[in-house]
């Protein structure tokens, strides 16, 4: 559906992004692969910099560059991946593969589109945000210089420029989820140079081309929709009480540790992409909403000293809780402890899980564990209650697994 919906769009390329590899980055570049038989995407996928580990080599389907004519004028757009945000990915799905310095690799496919393909315009789009990488790009000169740079990743809305000599290099990043669009406009000389620029953000409150409807998508949403419609509609449980983010990773980190049969349970609080309201309906959508990756929970048995030092020096993004009677505080540093967390966090090489002892991974989707619990509540209960006892069914089959544990309620630090 998104790469049928990207095509009606009429895109002249996409650049990878850390969620390109969340279910695995094959799964993704076949459908720019010729010979797929199911919907292919007819533009190109940029990832200049992305390449298997230690290599230089590229996965087959990603291209370094697209080469645009408008108006007689050729385009280079060079694709590339932020550097460092392999960390950003679950390392089961990366660890084959490296983002190299894109700097580097933008000035080596700028100099590459100039000289050999005679482009007018470079242009960078980054799936990254950083001032270094930034700057570095608005750096490059000669045949490598770059005319306008794009950022993602970070959700930011900015319009900034990098000083150089001659005309400043323009950077934008637009917010995220359709919120804007950025438009740069780039003025050249009767030699095809450029002189000038303009850079904005529109959103549907500046531009009215943005407030209105395209009928060619909505009846591709239309279609599509209408496949996921019993998700979208069927009403497990309503919620109790407004559920902050936090409150629902704290929680999300009970389910992990209880499913886990484990006496310690973390979840990491960017892996929580939402809330819930008062009253709110709770559907799986919902669910797909709150948690939309698919992770899994694995345990491990650790040392209670490696814990203490992780949990004091390493967890901070994470929120951690624990069987009754344990705490922090009563963790005895030479006995072991089974720790549950989502294998996005486990799989992590400067965690400790990895190197732990009796290892399982349970197979077990993080969100599936939410939505056993929430369909039992709702055996019983009209509203979803995160004070409730944990009631899980067993997820493969119809028996019920319950488990004494209450859930603590987590008092957060401001």
């Amino acid at each position: 559906s998104t790469i049928d919906i990207l095509n009606a769009m009429q895109l002249e390329s996409f650049t990878i992004g850390n969620h390109e590899f969340d279910w695995s980055l094959d799964k993704v570049t076949r459908y720019f692969d010729p010979s797929y038989e199911g919907i292919k995407a007819n533009f190109p996928l940029l990832g200049a910099n992305v390449f298997y580990k230690d290599t230089t080599i590229r996965p087959d389907f990603i291209d370094a560059y697209q080469i645009v004519e408008k108006a007689n004028i050729k385009i280079g757009i060079i694709g590339t991946m932020g550097y460092g945000l392999e960390s950003s990915i679950a390392t089961a799905m990366v660890e084959d593969y490296e983002f190299q310095d894109p700097i580097y690799w933008t000035g080596y496919y700028a100099e590459e589109l100039r000289v050999n393909h005679d482009v007018d315009i470079v242009l960078a789009v980054i799936h990254g945000s950083s001032d270094y990488t930034n700057q570095g790009i608005g750096a490059l000169t000669g045949q490598s210089r770059v005319d306008a740079t794009f950022n993602g990743h970070s959700h930011q809305n900015y319009v900034r420029f990098e000083a150089r000599t001659g005309v400043d290099m323009p950077v934008i990043q637009s917010s995220s989820n359709g919120r804007a669009v950025g438009k740069v406009t780039l003025n050249l000389s009767t030699t095809g140079e450029v002189i000038n620029y303009q850079a904005q953000n529109l959103t549907a409150s500046s531009d009215a081309r943005l407030s209105g409807q395209s009928a060619i998508i909505d009846a591709k949403i239309s279609y599509y929709y209408d496949q996921v419609e019993p998700l979208l509609n069927e009403v497990i449980i309503k919620s109790k009480e407004t559920y902050s983010r936090d409150q629902l990773t704290y929680y999300m980190a009970e389910l992990i540790r209880v499913s886990g049969e484990a006496a310690i349970g973390l979840h990491n609080f960017g892996g929580t992409r939402s809330s819930l309201e008062q009253n709110q309906n709770i559907t799986v959508a919902t669910l797909y909403d709150i948690f939309p990756f698919d992770n899994k929970v694995k345990t491990a048995r650790l040392k209670g000293s490696i814990i203490i030092d992780f949990i004091e020096n390493g967890a901070s993004g994470s929120a951690v809780v624990y069987e009754q009677g344990l705490s922090l505080g009563t963790i005895d540093p030479n006995q072991y402890y089974v720790v549950a967390t989502n294998e996005y966090v486990f799989d992590q090489t400067d965690n400790p899980f990895i190197d732990g002892d009796d290892i399982i991974d349970t197979g077990i989707i993080i969100r599936d564990v939410l939505e056993a619990v929430l369909r039992k509540q709702a055996e019983t209960h009209t509203h979803f209650d995160i004070n409730l006892p944990v009631v899980l069914s067993k997820l493969h089959d119809t028996v019920l697994l319950k488990f004494d544990e209450m859930i603590e309620i987590i008092s957060i630090q401001a």
